[in-house]
């Protein structure tokens, strides 16, 4: 019987850890819709980063068609460079990305930007310039999303 329990106990274990992976990020469920919130903030090192609340760096986010991305501002106006027409890839309200790939939001504001069902899949990059420092915000050089 005690061997059954030790089997138990590394089986939940190992559960455990290989799903933690799945869950570290922040984000909600709403049926099958996440909502991923995410800051650009300063880190105390003096570098802008994308991190999500828990203070994690979040240079990569693996989202998929359907999912709702909020990008908060943190301490600065920002300017959000995507390097492919957002029209393609996002619905937002109100009179967004004139240009189809920039947007600036001010401090304390937030770009929210819904996946469209027809997103293309794969990579999508984009710098996030920090207007106050004149400097871009550090990611994955530069940060990016994975669209499955």
């Amino acid at each position: 019987m005690t061997i059954n329990k030790i089997i138990l106990f590394f089986a939940l274990a190992v559960f455990s850890f290989a799903t933690l992976g799945f869950v570290f990020h922040t984000e909600s469920d709403d049926g099958m819709l996440r909502t991923f919130n995410v800051k650009i903030e300063k880190s105390e090192d003096g570098t802008w980063r994308v991190r999500d609340n828990e203070g994690r760096n979040k240079g990569t986010l693996s989202v998929a068609r359907g999912d709702v991305i909020n990008w908060q501002a943190k301490g600065s106006d920002l300017v959000f460079i995507f390097s492919k027409d957002v029209n393609n890839y996002f619905e937002y309200e109100g009179n967004m990305f004139a240009d189809g790939r920039t947007q600036k939001i001010s401090n304390n504001k937030k770009l929210r930007l819904t996946l469209k069902d027809d997103a293309p899949q794969g990579l999508l990059t984009y710098e996030v310039y920090v207007t106050s420092e004149s400097k871009s915000v550090v990611g994955n050089s530069p940060p990016r999303l994975i669209i499955y």
